[in-house]
Order: structure tokens, then C-alpha cells, then sequence
């Protein structure tokens, strides 16, 4: 016994010696950023880069990044970002020229309807437009409806501002040009052409551990070879002292016929009455206008944990108790229980994506641990997430 937990005090202090230079040897990440928008919402942060893709910082500090190895974006250059107020969806402008769109919800999707490569974007004061602005036409859109030509440009914009008068100035480097709320040219100016700045680096840490130079790098793999090496050593020698202990205390036993192995069926299908419940809530809502507004109002505010009845309510102009007794009355379900069903299957579809963790797919979904998602996830389902995950 005394040489088992010898034994298991040096793998202990092995593999903790391992982690330390493991930690200490994390290497940062540097780009370039090039643009910046905070949700109205949640808070977080997103950050355009030059060639490294879409980078997420949520209030609690950690990072999620958006880029084309992973598949969510067809170009690691962004140029422009922009939140639509109304709908907290995130409008995004790529380095191949394209207008993008990110809702918790809907993921990333593509905006047609322009003719050309976008050159430069902004959200105007006034609503949920947006202007852009391609070599020769100016073209306005939501994240709701489809860009319309607005305006014929004499020139390539670099910069859209925006003014609270609902004015808007264009910018580039043959002159400026200044259109008043009625989208008409009331002034053009040559007198001096636009300098953009070079980007600046910034730099993100991968980890919260520092970083060591190149020289010590070098010193201390060796070190680290060594130790995986030894660690593998004693884990082995372990084996076989704790096999060859059971088979000295243990009896022999008679051999029993082979017990066939079950398959674990999956934890969830689709033809459960969970899906079969939700499909049916989802269409009643759908059927009714009412319903309809009710959805669309869960499915903005999806990744806001303190988004219940009372705000669905507020936001409606009706009291709890009358949007209750309407939505039953229309649907046959209370608020509550369509808030929980789409939150549900919000959650099973991250989960079955497979590119996101259990506190992501939580934070995504409304709820602010990963705790409590865990605990509503298996009695909604019967299963825990990661029960879940592991029956894919």
C-alpha cells in the first residue's frame, strides 16, 4: 500500500510540474483589429480583425472566434461592424465585400440583392437602416428586408457618416459628398482626399498564463519530454501493481457465459414527445398573428437570461395576465411554456452543431450558468447535455 501511494504522490507532483510549463508556454494571439461593436443587449464585445477573422468577449472574459476554419465565415478580413438596435442582430461587412448578418438564433447568413462588392457600411441614427455604399450606388437595408439602390455615387465612398438630422456625408478619396434626409446631393467637395491610418496590433491572450521567451522554450521541452516520458512510465507500473494486488485477494471465479452488450439508445429523437410538443407549439404560433409576434419577440431576445413574461409583456403593452389568457385562448400555450420549448431546441441544435461548448450553448440559449442550463436541459429531457452529446 505504502508503495501505491508513493507511487501516485510522484505522478502527482509530475503532472502538475508538466502543467506549469505547459501553462507558462501558452503563446498569445496578435492582429489587427480594424472595427468594434458592443451588443445592447448582453454587453459583449465584438471585434473585427484584418485577416483573423470575428472575435467575441463576453462580460465574464472569455473569447469565442468566428472564422472560415471553423466554417461561420467566408472571409477572415472584416471590414465593418454594426448592432441594429431593434433587433440586437449583428450586421457585419467581410473582406470580399459582402453584408453578413449574426443573430443568436439564426447564425450567420449572407445578404443578397447587392451588385457589387461593398466597399464601406454604417447604421443610420434614425430606425434600423443601414447604409452601403459599393463603387457607384448607395443602397439602404435592415436585417429584415432586401437592399435598395437609393442613391447613384460620382465616385467610390472609403467612409458613410451619419448625421442626427438624418443627413449622411460620403467620404473618399476624391472629395466628399453631403446628402440631406431626402437622400439628394446638397453639397460636393474635391478640396482634400481621405488618409486612412494604418491598422494598429492588438493582442488577446489564448490563456490567462504569461509567456516565456524563445530561449526558455527551448531549455525547458527536453524537460517536458522527459517527464511525459516518466509519468507514462509510472502510470504503467501502477497498472500492474494494483492488477497483480486484485488478482492475490480475489478468489477465482468460474467463468460465466458472455452477457450481451446493449446499445445505449440515442438519449433523445426526434420522434420523442418532447420534438412532437414543440413541432405542435410551433405551428399554433406560427397560425396566429398574435402568436406570431410573441415568437418572433422569444426569438430576438433568446441569449438574455433575464428576458421573461413580464418583459415579453411590456414589450406588447398588455399586462401578464392578459397576454396569458390571449395566448392560451390563440394557441393553447402559456408564455412560459413556449419561452422554455424554444430555449429547449434552441439548445439541441447548438449541441447537435457540435462546435460548442456546454457554457456557450447556455449562454446562448438565456440561461446565466452552466449549471442551471444543465439541471432545466435533463428535466425538460430526462438526459443531461452532455449525456446528450455523448449518444451523437
Amino acid at each position: 500500500m505504502k508503495r501505491c501511494s508513493g507511487l501516485i504522490l510522484l505522478l502527482v507532483l509530475l503532472l502538475s510540474s508538466g502543467s506549469v510549463l505547459n501553462a507558462a508556454e501558452t503563446p498569445q494571439k496578435q492582429t489587427n483589429i480594424t472595427c468594434s461593436a458592443q451588443s445592447p443587449v448582453d454587453g459583449s464585445l465584438w471585434m473585427g480583425t484584418s485577416g483573423d477573422g470575428l472575435l467575441r468577449m463576453g462580460r465574464n472574459g472569455r473569447h469565442i472566434l468566428y472564422n472560415k476554419a471553423n466554417g461561420q465565415l467566408s472571409s477572415d478580413e472584416i471590414k465593418a461592424l454594426s448592432f441594429e438596435q431593434e433587433s440586437n442582430v449583428l450586421i457585419i461587412l467581410d473582406g470580399n465585400g459582402s453584408i453578413w448578418t449574426y443573430s443568436s438564433t439564426a447564425g450567420f447568413k449572407k445578404k443578397e440583392g447587392f451588385t457589387a462588392p461593398v466597399l464601406c457600411l454604417q447604421r443610420s441614427n434614425h430606425g434600423a437602416k443601414h447604409y452601403a455604399a459599393t463603387a457607384e450606388k448607395l443602397y439602404v437595408f435592415s436585417s429584415s428586408t432586401a437592399p435598395e439602390v437609393c442613391l447613384n455615387l460620382p465616385f467610390a465612398a472609403e467612409r458613410i457618416v451619419t448625421g442626427e438630422d438624418g443627413s449622411l456625408w460620403i467620404i473618399s478619396k476624391n472629395g466628399t459628398l453631403h446628402i440631406d434626409e431626402n437622400l439628394i446631393i446638397t453639397q460636393q467637395n474635391s478640396d482634400f482626399s481621405l488618409d486612412v491610418s494604418e491598422l494598429n496590433p492588438f493582442v488577446f491572450e489564448t490563456s490567462t498564463s504569461r509567456i516565456v521567451t524563445e530561449g526558455k522554450a527551448q531549455i525547458r521541452w527536453p524537460l517536458v519530454l522527459i517527464l511525459v516520458l516518466v509519468c507514462a512510465l509510472g502510470i504503467y507500473l501502477l497498472f500492474r501493481f494494483v492488477k497483480s494486488r486484485r488478482a492475490e485477494s480475489e478468489p477465482v471465479k468460474e467463468e460465466n457465459p458472455e452477457v450481451p452488450v446493449v446499445k445505449k439508445p440515442s438519449v433523445i429523437a426526434t420522434e420523442s414527445p418532447v420534438f412532437q410538443t414543440y413541432q405542435l407549439i410551433r405551428e399554433n404560433m406560427e397560425a396566429s398573428p398574435f402568436g406570431a409576434s410573441v415568437l418572433s419577440l422569444i426569438e430576438s431576445h433568446l441569449d438574455n437570461p433575464n428576458y421573461g413574461v413580464e418583459q415579453i409583456s411590456e414589450d406588447l403593452g398588455l399586462s401578464r395576465i392578459h397576454l396569458n389568457r390571449r395566448l392560451k385562448a390563440e394557441t393553447d400555450f402559456s408564455p412560459s411554456t413556449v419561452l422554455k420549448a424554444v430555449r429547449m431546441n434552441q439548445a439541441v441544435q447548438l449541441l447537435m452543431d457540435g462546435n460548442h461548448t456546454i457554457a456557450e450553448v447556455a449562454s446562448s440559449c438565456g440561461f446565466s450558468t452552466a449549471s442551471y442550463f444543465s439541471t432545466a436541459f435533463k428535466d425538460y429531457f430526462g438526459a443531461s447535455p452532455s449525456d446528450y452529446m455523448g449518444s451523437l
